[in-house]
């Protein structure tokens, strides 16, 4: 029976915790963390550093083993970096722009947006108002009205 624990099941498939930095938006170091396979972009609990306000964790580098945290606003991003973007047509071409509302996550909530193609599968998205927590390899799409005009992923450290 599925618990919802993830670590669990990771732990199941072999994952092997390595200790790793914590640390802030300036690169401070904060604490340490179990493993970065362990937390997601927009945790705010479990992370193991106490501070003076809430603090989410705002990227996670594999590479590095290390995670970043930072304040609720500093997951906000006005600006993001797709890849794998297709149209029904196919690939949205160097300068080709859409615009249209915009949806990150199965339920999260539409916000307008204009997507600028950029050529080989990418695509710069521009928000009219900045959407929350927005993870790499997390998928875009893109309507007008009810109809599906594009969609892509998130790129890697690709979003301001």
């Amino acid at each position: 029976m599925p618990t919802g624990d993830y670590r669990a099941l990771l732990r199941e498939r072999g994952w092997s915790q390595v200790p790793g930095e914590v640390v802030d938006v300036h690169g401070e170091v904060l604490g340490q963390h179990e493993g970065s396979a362990a937390y997601t972009v927009g945790q705010r609990r479990g992370i193991g550093v106490a501070l003076e306000s809430p603090r989410y964790v705002s990227a996670i580098d594999p590479r590095t083993n290390r995670i970043t945290i930072g304040r609720r606003e500093d997951l906000e991003r006005r600006e993001i970096l797709l890849e794998g973007v297709r149209t029904p047509e196919g690939e949205l071409v160097r300068g080709a722009t859409l615009r249209g509302q915009v949806r990150i996550r199965h339920r999260g909530s539409l916000a307008s947006g204009t997507l600028h193609g950029e050529g080989e599968g990418r695509a710069r998205l521009q928000l009219d108002t900045p959407l929350w927590a927005a993870s790499p390899g997390q998928t875009v799409v893109l309507y007008d009205a009810e109809t599906l005009v594009a969609g892509g992923r998130v790129a890697r450290g690709a979003s301001q």
